[in-house]
């Protein structure tokens, strides 16, 4: 336990006010030290082995425990030996001579403190605070995140206790407190860093995880198939230097993410098994089709504590063969449109790497799903991308008879026919390709002539698209196969 170096503590009897917030807390006034929950196996750090090294910084000293700050910052915890004299020591109180906070004074300092527990996640962390509250700012906070980076919960704002005392005439601390399932990290934080802080107690483990995923393995690929069908993944966890092993007994949590952030996507797909007896578990997909990034990650309670591991893997996917393209595709327009914007034709994803076929800006797949944006699955599932090129086009084909019928009635006194087959499928194929910014129809009525014609003002790239898709239309009809077709 610290002893204090400037004056002796005397304990008193009082009433502590804590203020929650979710199930955090900030308790204050609080007298030191701070005291573990489970003070025989907690994880408890006063930072006074930092004596006589002012200005150290603080990282990985602690087994267990990373001391880090948020990007963009490349600046670290340090500590602070208040037998310096520096530090605004009293007034900022603490527990004993060393506290801990970020540096500030090197270039890329911060505001801001992450720390992580790197062999298995918390329920609770508790830590002291002695900080300045500007009337303009709120007082620093701890905010808890899962391993994915979710809010779990946030202690709420520590109030200002810079060289105050309590009506006893003691110096104190706020105690900011978060508690909550699967906590990997917390982040402190104000907005001016008028804070530093100590006595941090937690029950994440303290030894490494006795939890391996043994299958798969990180870095394993796996393939949709040209079906398409998601891959089988056998995982298979294990407890390992415990005996006898206690694996086929013990109950597992299992989590598989899949996510895919390329392109300016954010897609995210979880499945979740709880109390798996035995260590093997094969996540079920059940009717979705999605790639990216698969994020496995597996836990258990081993003799009372939460231990965790996890593995990154990636899922690609196949492509099917030409003909079951064009058989899925159907009629003859759908099979050109995909003729014309797939590179290399034909292709969903590239042959290589197993990606997604991604053009300007963000257009996907066989069909370059672009507007409205194709989901997840349009994008790792060849016959929902088709399904969706297949609902634009008719999109665009209602459209383009919408246009003759607004025409008709914004011109009443004139007989308007309608465009012959021929046209109307140009214009959707027009249509397809976008119209222009701003948009411009391909085919627009003469008042003075009274008859259809083609806009002068019509896109180019739009209009050269739509001649070209009725030239494959008239070569096709005609026995004349197109390269590649």
């Amino acid at each position: 336990m610290k002893r204090w170096l400037a004056c002796l503590a005397v304990p008193v009897l009082m009433v502590m006010f804590a203020y929650p917030v979710s199930a955090g807390s900030v308790v204050e006034p609080y007298h030191i030290p701070n005291v573990c929950r489970h003070p025989l196996t907690d994880i408890f750090i006063g930072f006074e082995n930092g004596l006589g090294h002012d200005r150290v910084p603080i990282t990985d000293q602690y087994p267990g425990v990373r001391f880090s700050i948020p990007l963009p910052s490349t600046s670290n915890w340090i500590y602070s030996d208040v037998t310096t004299g520096n530090y605004n020591y009293p007034a900022y109180w603490c527990d004993g001579s060393v506290t801990a906070l970020p540096d500030v004074i090197s270039p890329g300092g911060s505001n801001s403190g992450r720390i992580d527990f790197t062999y298995g996640p918390a329920s609770y962390v508790s830590v002291l605070l002695s900080g300045y509250v500007d009337p303009a700012y709120p007082g620093a906070q701890m905010d808890a995140y899962d391993s994915a980076g979710n809010l779990l919960d946030t202690s709420g704002h520590a109030v200002n206790n810079y060289d105050l005392f309590d009506n006893t005439g003691q110096r104190w601390m706020n105690q900011l407190n978060v508690e909550g399932p699967g906590i990997a990290y917390v982040i402190i934080h104000d907005t001016n860093n008028f804070w530093i802080m100590d006595d941090l107690c937690t029950n994440a483990p303290s030894t490494p995880s006795p939890i391996k995923i043994i299958e798969p393995k990180a870095g394993d690929i796996f393939w949709i198939d040209s079906t398409p069908k998601m891959p089988t993944i056998n995982a298979k966890a294990q407890v390992i230097g415990i005996t006898p092993d206690p694996t086929l007994t013990t109950a597992f949590n299992w989590e598989a993410t899949i996510s895919y952030d390329d392109h300016g996507r954010s897609d995210k797909f979880t499945i979740l098994s709880k109390n798996v007896i035995g260590g093997f578990w094969t996540p079920n997909f059940k009717n979705t089709i999605a790639g990216g990034t698969i994020t496995i990650k597996v836990s258990a309670l081993i003799n009372g504590k939460e231990y965790q591991d996890s593995i990154v893997g990636y899922i690609r996917g196949k492509n099917p063969d030409k003909e079951t393209v064009k058989t899925t595709l159907g009629n003859t327009a759908l099979q050109i449109i995909c003729y014309q914007e797939s590179s290399p034709k034909w292709h969903q994803f590239t042959d290589v790497t197993g990606l997604p076929i991604v053009g300007t800006p963000h257009d996907f797949g066989l069909m370059q799903l672009s507007s409205p944006a194709p989901t997840s699955e349009q994008i790792w599932n060849w016959i929902a991308n088709i399904q969706g090129g297949r609902a634009v086009w008719n999109e665009k084909l209602q459209m383009s008879r919408n246009h003759e019928n607004n025409i008709r009635k914004a011109n009443k006194g004139q007989k308007v026919p309608p465009l012959s087959q021929e046209e109307n499928m140009k214009e959707a194929f027009y249509l397809y390709r976008g119209g222009g910014d701003p948009f411009e129809w391909l085919y627009i009525w003469n008042t003075a002539t009274k008859q259809w014609e083609e806009n002068p003002s019509a896109n180019q790239g739009s209009k050269q698209y739509a001649e070209n898709a009725m030239k494959l239309k008239a070569d096709i009809e005609a026995g004349i196969t197109p390269e590649g077709w």
